[in-house]
């Protein structure tokens, strides 16, 4: 069982047998929102964001932004759960979530910039350091076209998983303490 409140379970269930990419917009929108996460009544805010439009890619996905503020502090991009299998699909979504990553860190009052890409309910986490600025996961031949694609198991857990709720709850929590200590 996870700690998310039951609403926002709830939602998930909603999704369908064979859900599509938007089919997650919702319940990933609900859950975002959940007070143990970035609740409404906090400084923080959730909006959807359109794709990069250097990306020219089928399927470019939306990402939920948060911020705090209008600073950006997190990033949560979407991907179809059916294409998860599909190495070009995998590749392609770490390549859009690199360059949303790369769009907000310059506007990131944190050290750090955390992500999280999905693929369904499976969750690969990203954080990027601002004085480095370097990116999770690196491959040989990151800018050909035929480098290897980014792993199946970098989407290691699930949301809805014990595993999957402490890891986001973990990463949004050092994000709150992180904001607690700047002066806005």
């Amino acid at each position: 069982m996870t700690p998310w409140h039951p609403k926002v379970v709830g939602r998930f269930g909603t999704v369908p047998d064979n859900p599509r990419e938007r089919d997650f917009y919702g319940p990933f929108n609900k859950l975002l929102h959940d007070p143990s996460l970035f609740s409404v009544d906090s400084d923080f805010a959730v909006a959807l964001q359109r794709p990069h439009p250097n990306i020219n890619q089928v399927g470019s996905s939306p990402s939920f932004v948060v911020t705090h503020g209008t600073k950006p502090v997190f990033v949560l991009q979407i991907n179809d759960p059916r294409r998860i299998c599909d190495p070009s699909a995998r590749r392609n979504a770490d390549l859009r979530m690199r360059t949303v990553i790369q769009d907000l860190i310059p506007s990131c009052p944190l050290p750090t910039l955390d992500g999280v890409c999905t693929f369904g309910t499976k969750l690969c986490f990203y954080r990027v350091d601002q004085q480095t600025i370097t990116l999770p996961f690196v491959v040989e031949g990151d800018r050909d076209e035929e480098a290897i694609s980014s792993p199946l198991e970098h989407w290691i857990c699930d949301v809805l998983e014990r595993k999957g709720a402490d890891q986001l709850n973990s990463v949004v929590r050092q994000i709150k303490e992180t904001c607690e200590g700047i002066p806005w």
